[in-house]
């Protein structure tokens, strides 16, 4: 039996056989924008794409197209709550390899590896947890000291309004064509 994701341009991605072809920036800015974070448990529609623009805010220029790219894989795989998917090795080797096959496809070198992507994607974390649950809430979650010391002087939110995923798509495609990405 084969194991696919039809996707939102009609493409039939096999899992088994996923290769830089099947991968279209069109599925992945619709998919992530319409993908909601912390598995939907927070006050308003907070998509992976409205993250993914965030973390590419927080990195220098020339990581910023891999920041935005960081969690293409959610486009075909689902987001998926970070504790959950640390108890799920093979789950975490196919993200891996999908990555690489994207970063492949966007000619992204080993850009998508770099620490700063995930520096950010921490600060993106903070901020977002920080806006949706309170400070006392994310006292417990394991943040590091620098990431914490950073929230606490960053002055940045996430907004309390939902922009909605068609606004966030075209966001997110618009961020993609300005980081120099090529479709």
């Amino acid at each position: 039996m084969e194991v696919f994701v039809r996707t939102w341009s009609g493409s039939h991605i096999n899992y088994a056989d996923f290769r830089p072809e099947d991968v279209k920036i069109e599925d992945i800015a619709h998919a992530l924008s319409m993908v909601c974070r912390f598995g939907g448990h927070i006050p308003r529609h907070y998509s992976v794409a409205e993250h993914s623009i965030l973390v590419a805010h927080l990195v220098p220029d020339d990581l910023k197209l891999a920041a935005l790219l960081h969690d293409a894989t959610e486009s075909y795989m689902g987001d998926m709550v970070a504790p959950l998917k640390r108890a799920m090795p093979d789950y975490i080797s196919m993200e891996k390899d999908m990555t690489a096959i994207i970063a492949h496809r966007f000619d992204l070198g080993i850009a998508w590896k770099h620490i700063d992507i995930h520096i950010a994607d921490m600060k993106a974390l903070y901020i977002e947890a920080r806006s949706f649950y309170g400070e006392d809430e994310i006292k417990s979650w394991g943040f590091e000291p620098e990431i914490v010391k950073w929230g606490e002087s960053s002055s940045r939110d996430v907004l309390c309004y939902a922009p909605s995923p068609h606004d966030i798509e075209k966001q997110f495609m618009n961020a993609f064509l300005a980081y120099g990405g090529v479709k």
